[in-house]
């Protein structure tokens, strides 16, 4: 059972379902809208989002590296990878 009423304040016909006041097409398409622009709004915001993420993955890499290598030199017993080592270089000619 639907019933159309008239919205006197604003000169507008609501479709009403059992005295409940329903939506205009207007307000409708304004909402469909508004979604739209949100909806265009997000992607540039998640492939910055996106590319922090890469950066950091990265750096978190580098610094895994750069630990290991120092480690490695750290533990190294013959001195040959702090530059203090006592190899003598031949002349190979």
């Amino acid at each position: 059972m639907r019933k159309i009423e008239m919205n006197s304040s604003r000169n507008q016909y609501r479709l009403a379902r059992d005295g409940v006041p329903g939506f205009t097409l207007i307000e409708l398409v304004v909402v469909i809208g508004i979604i739209g622009v949100l909806t265009g709004l997000l992607p540039p915001a998640l492939s910055l989002a996106k590319e922090r993420g890469r950066r950091l993955s990265c750096m978190t890499n580098m610094r895994q590296l750069t630990m290991a290598a120092l480690a490695y030199a750290h533990g190294d017993s013959q001195n040959s990878l702090s530059g203090k080592s006592d190899f003598e270089y031949q002349n190979l000619s």
